[in-house]
């Protein structure tokens, strides 16, 4: 139980940050903390995080679920084997978040997306049996088709813009067939991490999971569509067509997703359809 108590004490530490740097943003303005800027091909990427309300506002929110879900796992999963593992990719999941909604530069967004999805498939794997590794080999096949269309997303904003950096994407985005990419690809890895149709297949598969990795998943981790398209906003703005292509999108998958959840026999899927429909109703709001 010891991994679950570091997992609890780091989810509170983040907690007492986010709360922090809200204060912080209200009082002072947004803020960054970088570990140095490299200007590579004309373009200006930052490593580190910038805090503005937005990203210091999700930082409290992460953080506040983390807490929630380690505790709640502490009690759920206690006796069970395998929870050092357990804890470990618990607490690098919350790492791994709090970076994808603080990170500087698009670059640090991706990376923490990436890690995150991969950490999580690590959790639906977490019984050790064969029906739950084939989930979750499953759910990071699945999950990794969105992250290479991330990736491509990053290197096509690389060629568009001549910053990646969030405090000055909204000066820098201009139209091009390089920037129609990139929001295309993008919009396309939120797409399959919020579970929307045709990408829906994998949240299913996630039932092989513990019900604490349950309720983180559909709690916060599916919602990677809108925490994605609210903290690079300039940049979908400056693309109507993707944003047409989500309404579209979102509508089909709450009518579809929506049946689905009626008609489903068992109830952790009708909890995932339930969860798909709702990340459709997010996307026509985006």
């Amino acid at each position: 139980m010891k991994t679950m108590r570091i997992s609890q004490v780091v989810a509170g530490l983040l907690l007492v940050l986010g709360v922090g740097a809200v204060t912080r943003v209200v009082l002072s303005g947004p803020f960054e903390v970088s570990a140095g800027t490299l200007g590579i091909a004309g373009t200006q990427v930052t490593f580190g995080v910038y805090l503005d309300l937005l990203s210091a506002s999700l930082l409290a929110f992460v953080a506040s679920i983390a807490l929630i879900v380690s505790v709640y796992a502490g009690r759920n999963l206690r006796g069970q084997r395998r929870l050092v593992r357990f804890g470990a990719l618990l607490t690098l999941s919350f790492v791994s978040l709090s970076l994808m909604v603080t990170g500087a530069s698009l670059p640090m967004i991706a990376l923490g997306w990436t890690v995150s999805g991969l950490l999580l498939s690590g959790l639906v794997a977490h019984r050790a049996g064969p029906s739950a590794q084939r989930a979750g080999a499953a759910v990071r096949r699945q999950l990794l088709v969105g992250d290479a269309l991330l990736w491509t997303g990053v290197v096509a904003a690389f060629v568009a813009l001549p910053t990646l950096d969030r405090a000055e994407l909204a000066g820098a985005v201009s139209g091009s067939t390089a920037l129609f990419v990139a929001a295309a690809a993008l919009g396309g890895a939120a797409v399959v991490r919020s579970a929307l149709l045709p990408a829906t297949g994998w949240l299913p598969l996630t039932a092989e999971a513990p019900s604490p990795v349950s309720a983180y998943l559909h709690a916060g981790v599916v919602n990677g569509a809108g925490v994605l398209v609210a903290l690079l906003w300039p940049l979908f703005f400056a693309v109507p067509a993707v944003l047409g292509a989500f309404i579209v999108i979102g509508a089909v998958t709450v009518v579809v997703a929506s049946l689905a959840a009626k008609t489903r026999p068992d109830v952790k899927g009708q909890l995932a359809a339930s969860t798909s429909a709702q990340m459709g109703y997010m996307t026509i709001q985006l």
